[in-house]
This record gives C-alpha cells, structure tokens and sequence, in this order.
C-alpha cells in the first residue's frame, strides 16, 4: 500500500489542533490557515484546509457556516486558477443558500399556520357567543357555521398542498446534495488514480529506461553480441510497457473528460484478436511463450472495434508481462442467448480472493494487488472494464494464486433493438 506522506502529516497535525478545541475554533482556526497560506501563494495547503472548514461547516448544520466556507474555497480556487472547481464551489453555495431561503419560508409558514389556528379560535368564540344572544338567528347563525368550517376546511387543504410541495423540493434537494457529493467522491477517487499511475507506473518504467540506455552506452563498446541483444530486448519491452502506460492514460483521461462517439459494427472477432497477437509477436519470443487462439472462425460480434481493440490489447500485455517464461497464453471464446464471451488465460502468478475483488474498483490502490514483484494491475483494467461496459456487456476474472489468471468479456452477438 503507497503510503501518501504528506496526508499523514496533514492529518497528525488536524488531530494536534483539533484536540482541546470547540468545532468553531477548529472552523476558524483553519480558515486563518487557509488563509495564511493563500496569501503565501501555497494553494494546494490552502486547499486543504479550506476543504476541512468546509466539512466542518456541513457536519455542523450551519447554513451560514457552510455558504460561507463554500464561498472560500472558491476564492482558493479563483487564485488557483481551478476555475472549474471555482465554479462548483460557486454553485454549491447557491444550493445552500436556497436551503438558507427555504428554511425561512417554512418558519414563515409555520407562523402563518399559529396565526390561523389563533383566529380560528377567536372566530369560533365570537360563533359561541353570537348563538347564546341570538336565539332566533340560530338557523342563519348554523348557515354562517358551516360556511365558516368549509372555509377553515379549504384553507387546510390548501395549507396542507403546500406542506407537501415544500417537502417534495427538500427531498429533491437532499437528493441532489447527495449526487453532488457522490461525483465529488468519484472525481477525487479518478485524480488520486491519475496521480497514482503518474507517479509509479510511468515513473518506474522512465527510471528503468533510462538506468537500460545509460548501461547500454557506458557499456557497449565491451558488450558481445548476445549481451547487446538482451539489452536492446528488455529496452524494447521497457518502451513497449512506456507506450501502453500513457495510451491507457491518454484513454483514460480522455473518456472521463470528453467521452468519445460510440460507433458500434459488426466484426469479425477472431480476426480482430489474430491482428493484436501480432502486435505483440516480438514479446512472446522473447519470453518464449506459446499463444493460442480457440476462436470459431466467423465469429462475429456489435460493438466499437477500437474499444475493443484497446481491451484486448490491455489484457493480451496484463497475459504477456505476467506469464512465466516457456508458458502458454490461451485466447478463446463461446457464445450463448445472443452474447459472446471471449477469454483470455495466462499461466502467471495468478491473484488472490482479496485481490480480485480490488481490481476493478476505483478507489483501491493497484500497487497493493499481487505478490511482491508481481504488483499493479494497472489502469488498463479499469478502462477495459468500463469499454466493456460502454458496449453493453460485462468483465469478470478467475484467479488461483500460483496457477494463472483469465479474464472474461461479454459483448452482444448482433444489434440490439
């Protein structure tokens, strides 16, 4: 598990302030610090612990506490020059502050109501009074009555409507409360996935790029010929392992910010899955793996033949880069009710219960999936499970620890109306 140092210590300290503290101390507290280090130009601090005054503010129920630390936290993101945060912050605060609004027209209404019921009262006094003194009006005075109870009765049920329309938009509001802290939750679960992939996968691969080359250079006038071969091979795999890293971020990235058009075909499957092979033919000799393909020929599928290409090519690398050298790679497929099922097995290290159940969850750390040596499953599982998704099927593996892994997708046989 990659242990984000700087959290650590952000969070030591938020226990350090917060202990012997009210929560609008703490809240004010760490607005001066925000503040302070605003003026420092230090926004990502500032960020932090404008984020804290504002889950402070929403745990305490305090409209005015939280409009106000969403209206700071905007100007953070104003001098961060995130103005699309800056914008959700801005929006956010107009949300509360027409919660702010609807909790005084439901005061309002309430007083309205005590007022209705005190006339109602005084009216039925006077009603009370009026039938002791005027005996012989009793028969318009029972007219007036009933006028009177018909009136107060459409009075309620108007009252009554409105009650229900009011908590109708709360309900409504709650839920779009709750939808916004969900994306919320999602978009930072996708930037600290980024960053991960960043920082470790095409980090590592650079390093060891650049520690291959630099051996190769200081080495190559005393290199034989089988030496030079195995360099340039595993500087060949290292570029290759580079290149599919950013395309799966460049993927990634590109379908959460600006989905591309779905352009599903009928294709050829087996077809499809024999042009990939040769995309990683160098590889497989390398490792001396054997490949196998059990697809039926004419094996047709509908779906978008780009987005299934980058699938199979994530998975057949995933089969590749974990597969023990002299294994066997198996690609094969079955169809059944309109679907077909393409697998791809490896005789690799295989994953563990707990791990399958990390592997395609955003918020989990791939770096701790896996043996020692053997860890990142990478963000190619992640994109190919949602590719797969995109084109109406789904993505499950079978795993057993020390005896390989295969991974399964479903994809619709033909159009489906």
């Amino acid at each position: 598990m990659v242990i984000n140092l700087r959290a650590v210590l952000f969070s030591f300290l938020l226990l350090i302030v917060g202990a012997g503290f009210s929560q609008s101390e703490k809240a004010g507290y760490y607005h001066d610090k925000s503040q302070a280090f605003l003026e420092l130009k230090n926004y990502e601090a500032a960020e932090l612990y404008a984020d804290s005054v504002l889950l402070m503010a929403i745990q305490s129920n305090n409209l005015d506490s939280v409009i106000t630390a969403c209206l700071w936290l905007y100007e953070v993101h104003i001098a961060k020059k995130d103005y699309e945060k800056a914008i959700h912050d801005f929006k956010m605060a107009e949300a509360y502050r027409d919660s702010a609004e609807l909790v005084i027209r439901n005061e309002l209404e309430a007083e309205s109501r005590l007022k209705m019921v005190k006339e109602k009262e005084d009216h039925q006094q006077v009603v009370t009074s009026f039938e002791k003194s005027i005996r012989k009006l009793q028969e318009t005075a029972e007219r007036n009555w009933r006028n009177t109870l018909m009136l107060l009765a459409s009075m309620l049920v108007l009252a009554s409507v409105a009650i229900i329309a009011l908590f109708r938009k709360k309900n409504q509001l709650q839920k779009k409360l709750v939808r916004s802290t969900s994306d919320l939750e999602e978009l930072q679960a996708f930037k600290e996935k980024l960053f991960t992939v960043l920082s470790y996968d095409m980090k590592d691969s650079l390093v060891s790029f650049e520690n291959l080359t630099r051996g190769l250079g200081s080495q190559l006038a005393t290199l034989k010929k089988e030496e030079t071969v195995q360099f340039l091979t595993h500087l060949h795999t290292t570029a290759v392992d580079l290149k599919s890293a950013l395309n799966n971020v460049v993927h990634w990235v590109g379908y959460h910010s600006n989905p591309k058009p779905f352009h599903p075909e009928i294709f050829d499957g087996k077809a499809l899955a024999g042009q990939m092979l040769e995309r990683f033919r160098s590889q497989l000799t390398a490792k001396k793996l054997a490949f196998n393909i059990f697809i039926p020929d004419r094996q047709y599928v509908f779906a978008d033949k780009e987005m299934i290409g980058i699938i199979l090519d994530n998975l057949l690398s995933n089969a590749v880069h974990y597969t023990h050298p002299g294994g066997v790679i198996t690609c094969f497929s079955g169809r059944k009710d309109g679907l077909v099922t393409i697998g791809i097995k490896d005789a690799g290290v295989g994953l563990s219960e707990e791990d399958i159940h990390k592997l395609f969850n955003v918020k989990e750390d791939f770096h701790s999936i896996g043996r020692p040596g053997y860890k990142g499953a990478g963000i190619g599982l992640l994109l190919s499970k949602e590719l797969v998704e995109r084109n109406g099927g789904r993505m499950y593996v079978e795993s057993t620890v020390g005896q390989g892994s295969t991974f399964y997708f479903t994809l619709p046989e033909k159009k489906i109306d």
